[in-house]
């Protein structure tokens, strides 16, 4: 292989770059623009107005800076269609001052005493967000819930979201509504809280979803916080390249947080889950459920559900009488999904060293409702008859029978690269604030279970026990730290489980270890040829993840040039056998501007440009 990026091929390279983007290589560093607070309304007039005839944005390597403390009340929903980054200043003294409380968006009151639905629609395909340290409030001045409000959606196509630092509050829709396909999705060090609806008990306040049949470039969401939020927090429905759910605490929801029981690359690892999905759904739901949480298995449902198709199990030969479909379902020529993507053989399922835990005042619950059941549905069972059966709650359980059948049986027969280890049940022996805040949670269930919900429905963590919600408080008032010491370090890579943000200490370790990380093999992917990914994210700040594939052994050297063309970094130079790797690259140390990374391939060079904001 060469060894080096040649003069003629770097010239070349400027030539493409200094013709194709509009902003001048001079500035190196990308504008910033302080967006005011006042009036209502400014901070989505500001972002709405930056574009061009065509619609594309005039400024792409613009950072749009907020101010903290303050909030800003948007009045139309934000469009970006390209890039965007939202930043906010710098912290000044005591972070948990309410003068560094990180900007507040919030939906504006409207001349008809109405509000916008949405924060952000990204329409651009090809668009790379980059959204820093915000806190997105869906309650307005009057402290009215938004209602059904989204606070993005990813329109369009081959997105680039990395959320980093982001508090998402009270909103009752989607979170993060993933309706474009193949989006890169990289969300760390983020908290939902209080992501609830009044009335729409089974979706509503959702933190993550993806419709059905969307397929999936990657999916990151590591060291991230889910409090008092209803469910559906991790979606992948659709093929998908890469799928991680890592470090995460979830201490509250009201149904389960998985929809992802296809997935072909997942792997979930590292989290806590506390009394999630709490319902456990009744008899109507278990028997007659689509696929959201448990079917086939007609006597449970779970927190970890992965189906594969099947003709052989008792649930497929005696009791569906069915074959029951696997990730085959989303074969999509249109799209580039083959049957050859889908093969069982290169399927990837890893759940590892997960803590689970139902506190005891809710599975007493159960026990008292079931005891004194009233409620009756109609229920159309598996062999197609309808019966009148009682509405009993099925508890919840960490993984159905037929899930781990499937692990115990069915993965290991068609070659899925299956991994079910380390999955512990321990009290994480929270403050007994947190643990208090189950009465609230019971409650909503008991009224969803008799259908008694209204628009006063709402089961906020609100310890002042004044109901008033905006502004927001700060700091946080929740403390999900555990003194369970034997969780504490209980993961795969000997920190916490959880997100490490409640461990400051271990976090700063789990960084530092990160970023030493040398190339990684993904074994799991097999390579058709030379192939150099984007980095994620682009633009970055300090670090960012390259991704490439090899066909063949050789020495590999992967190496990043300034727009000069001189060498700064070397960031992997060894030999390496056939395969797709990737390289975590911290460029601590470096100026911002535009940077560019090469890979020698042979008698070939691949290159792309990235962008390192400070």
């Amino acid at each position: 292989m060469k060894t080096a990026l040649t003069y003629v091929s770097l010239l070349a390279l400027l030539v493409v770059y200094f013709f194709a983007i509009p902003s001048p290589i001079q500035a190196q560093m990308a504008d910033t623009l302080d967006i005011e607070v006042l009036p209502a309304g400014n901070i989505n007039a500001v972002i709405n107005s930056d574009t061009l005839a065509n619609g594309l944005r005039a400024h792409p390597d613009r950072a749009y800076r907020l101010k903290r403390g303050a909030i800003y009340q948007f009045t139309e929903t934000m469009k970006v269609n390209g890039d965007l980054n939202l930043i906010a200043t710098e912290v000044n003294g005591d972070p948990d001052e309410l003068a560094n409380r990180p900007p507040v968006i919030v939906p504006g009151i409207l001349p008809d005493d109405s509000s916008p639905t949405q924060f952000f629609d990204l329409i651009g395909k090809g668009g790379k967000i980059n959204i820093n340290d915000l806190y997105l409030l869906s309650r307005r001045a009057d402290n009215v819930v938004a209602g059904w409000d989204n606070y993005m959606t990813l329109t369009a196509d081959s997105i680039a979201l990395k959320l980093r630092d982001i508090v998402f509050d009270s909103g009752g829709g989607f979170g993060i509504l993933i309706a474009g396909h193949w989006s890169k999705i990289d969300m760390q060090d983020c908290v939902f809280r209080n992501n609830h609806h009044s009335l729409a008990w089974i979706a509503g306040g959702s933190p993550m979803i993806a419709f059905p049949g969307v397929h999936m470039d990657t999916l990151k969401v590591i060291n991230n916080t889910f409090f008092a939020v209803n469910g559906y927090i991790w979606s992948v429905r659709g093929y998908d390249h890469h799928s991680v759910f890592e470090h995460n605490t979830l201490v509250y929801t009201h149904i389960n947080p998985f929809l992802a029981h296809h997935g072909s690359n997942v792997h979930i690892k590292n989290n806590l889950f506390y009394s999630v999905h709490s319902l456990g759904w009744w008899t109507k739901f278990v028997l007659e459920d689509p696929g959201f949480s448990n079917w086939p298995d007609t006597t449970s449902t779970s927190l970890i559900h992965f189906t594969a198709r099947d003709s052989v199990s008792k649930w497929s030969t005696d009791i569906w009488n069915q074959t029951i479909p696997g990730p085959e379902v989303y074969i999509d020529p249109d799209r580039g999904v083959t049957a050859e993507m889908l093969d069982p053989t290169r399927r990837v399922i890893d759940v590892q060293n997960n803590a689970y835990f139902w506190p005891e005042k809710l599975l007493n619950y159960y026990d008292t409702y079931n005891a004194n059941i009233t409620l009756t549905d109609s229920v159309k069972v598996p062999d197609g008859s309808i019966q009148i059966l009682p509405r009993r709650l099925h508890k919840p359980r960490w993984i159905t029978g037929y899930t781990q059948w499937t692990f115990d049986n069915l993965f290991p027969a068609i070659g899925v690269q299956s991994t079910l280890a380390g999955n512990m049940e321990a009290d994480p022996m929270f403050d007994p604030a947190i643990e208090g805040h189950v009465d609230a949670l019971i409650e909503y269930m008991d009224k969803t279970v008799h259908e008694r919900l209204d628009l006063n429905s709402r089961w906020s963590y609100d310890p002042g026990g004044e109901g008033v919600h905006y502004p927001p408080p700060w700091p946080l008032p929740e403390n999900l730290a555990f003194s369970n010491s034997a969780l504490q370090h209980a993961g795969t890579d000997g920190f916490a489980v959880g997100d490490l943000n409640w461990f400051p200490e271990q976090k700063e370790q789990w960084l530092k270890m990160d970023r030493a990380t040398a190339v990684e093999h993904l074994e799991s992917q097999v390579p058709t040829g030379y192939h150099l990914a984007e980095n994620y994210p682009n633009p970055f700040h300090p670090s960012t993840t390259i991704e490439f594939e090899i066909h063949n052994a050789g020495q590999v050297p992967l190496k990043v040039y300034n727009t000069l063309g001189q060498l700064v970094r070397t960031l992997v130079d060894q030999h390496l056998e056939v395969g797709a790797y990737k390289f975590r690259f911290d460029a601590s140390g470096l100026s911002s501007g535009v940077y560019f990374y090469a890979l020698d391939a042979e008698d070939l060079t691949l290159w792309k440009r990235m962008i390192f904001l400070k």
